[in-house]
């Protein structure tokens, strides 16, 4: 790389050689393009994060009522995928 300066025991980058670097910048047309790929993607992001702190949530408030015995769980018809839990023998 031609910027970094070998003079000293720690290379390093000055201000000239800084500035004398050309910068490649996209076009406005490139950027638009990734603008709409990528905006999807953010608003999955902020969806998926909201219903993990509401799962949270409800996981932090049924918790302790399970544990406590407050909540019941005998009566209800749950079902798990095929493979879910396997038995362990001790």
């Amino acid at each position: 790389m031609s910027f970094i300066n070998s003079d000293a025991a720690v290379p390093g980058l000055n201000r000239n050689q800084a500035y004398a670097n050309k910068l490649l910048f996209p076009s406005g047309a490139l950027i638009a393009q990734f603008d709409k790929v990528i905006k999807p993607c953010f608003e999955m992001k902020r969806v998926l994060g909201a219903q993990v702190n509401r799962l949270k949530a409800t996981r932090d408030a049924l918790l302790p009522r399970l544990i406590s015995g407050k909540l019941s769980v005998d009566a209800l018809n749950i079902r798990f995928p095929l493979g879910c839990w396997r038995r362990v023998s001790t």
